[in-house]
């Protein structure tokens, strides 16, 4: 898992408008699946999936609009803030799973 997410943060190379619009989908897909299975929203903005959606959908629109705008630090900034969710995302999925297959035994 770990190498996914090198590649996914594309650690190592210049950063991509690309690679952050794919996380903030990533983020708002792994949120979605998490919530899914029986995971808890700690923040109380995307706790409404809609307003997750519709959250996300700006932040790609913001970030395919102004990506030339920015330079390599609030590149490098808004990538690992697209994808460091992700990271943590996954951790809270598979905990999740973990608790369902106790609770099932």
């Amino acid at each position: 898992m770990f190498p996914l997410i090198l590649f996914l943060s594309s650690c190592g190379s210049v950063p991509s408008k690309e690679v952050a619009i794919g996380c903030q989908v990533a983020d708002a897909g792994t949120t979605l699946y998490a919530k899914h299975i029986g995971a808890v929203e700690d923040n109380p903005i995307v706790s409404n999936n809609n307003i997750l959606v519709v959250l996300k959908i700006g932040m790609i629109a913001l970030i395919e609009t102004q990506w030339e705008n920015l330079n390599d630090f609030g590149r490098w900034a808004v990538e690992v803030l697209s994808c460091g969710p992700v990271i943590n995302n996954v951790a809270v999925i598979r905990e999740q799973q973990r608790l369902n297959r106790e609770s099932q035994q």
